[in-house]
């Protein structure tokens, strides 16, 4: 029962994500969609000159759900990922429900630092794309 629930709640949270996204109207410039949710602008950007890591992540997660995938990395090329991961976590959530497969048989101690690390990395690559097309 535990394993259900938890991944009842991944799938929730996944899907709520992606349906916040849906809602969203993508920014043309690739930066500011977040703003239509009460957020101020980018205040990394407007002091400093340059983009801050998740700029451009709201953007991209709108075009993401829309099947825009080419603007989706143009926007963000790391949230672009992981709005892939997020609609995966949504299907995988869903249908472990149903099977009941726990979530820990997947993630093993080797496979957890891969995948920090491989986040690390693909985050500091959004983020240098972000800085490169901006300046």
């Amino acid at each position: 029962m535990t394993t259900r629930l938890l991944n009842f709640a991944l799938s929730a949270a996944a899907f709520t994500v992606l349906l916040i996204a849906w809602l969203l109207d993508p920014d043309p410039s690739s930066a500011g969609t977040h703003r239509q949710l009460g957020f101020s602008a980018c205040e990394v950007k407007e002091y400093l000159g340059f983009p801050c890591p998740t700029c451009g992540a709201t953007t991209a997660f709108t075009f993401f759900v829309r099947g825009k995938l080419i603007a989706a990395f143009a926007a963000q090329p790391a949230a672009t990922v992981l709005a892939a991961l997020t609609a995966t976590a949504a299907v995988f959530g869903a249908l472990n429900v149903a099977i009941d497969v726990p979530l820990t048989s997947i993630f093993t101690k080797s496979r957890r630092r891969l995948l920090v690390v491989l986040a690390v990395l693909i985050a500091a690559a959004g983020w240098a794309y972000k800085i490169w097309v901006t300046i």
